[in-house]
């Protein structure tokens, strides 16, 4: 969750500097419920993998474990982000 916040708070920091919102940020799941982060807290979703709408570029954010539910859906997903010629 620290790397994710640190992310975040970029943007967050950037676009208070510049008086507007430049920067946004969205979150998504395998399924676009709520994940569990290494720390125990639940982390709200927006989107599930296959609702995401278009992004400029896409960060990947991952835990302490390199398994987790719906991790075939989540690799297809980037897979196909990457062949379209999308920013990961």
């Amino acid at each position: 969750m620290f790397s994710l916040a640190a992310a975040i708070d970029c943007f967050r920091s950037a676009n208070r500097l510049l008086g507007r919102d430049v920067y946004g940020w969205t979150t998504i799941s395998a399924d676009g419920d709520a994940v569990m982060a290494s720390n125990g807290l639940p982390l709200k979703i927006d989107y599930s993998v296959a609702d995401l709408p278009p992004v400029d570029i896409l960060f990947v954010s991952v835990g302490l474990s390199i398994e987790f539910p719906g991790k075939s859906k989540v690799l297809a997903a980037l897979r196909s982000w990457g062949r379209r010629g999308n920013a990961l």
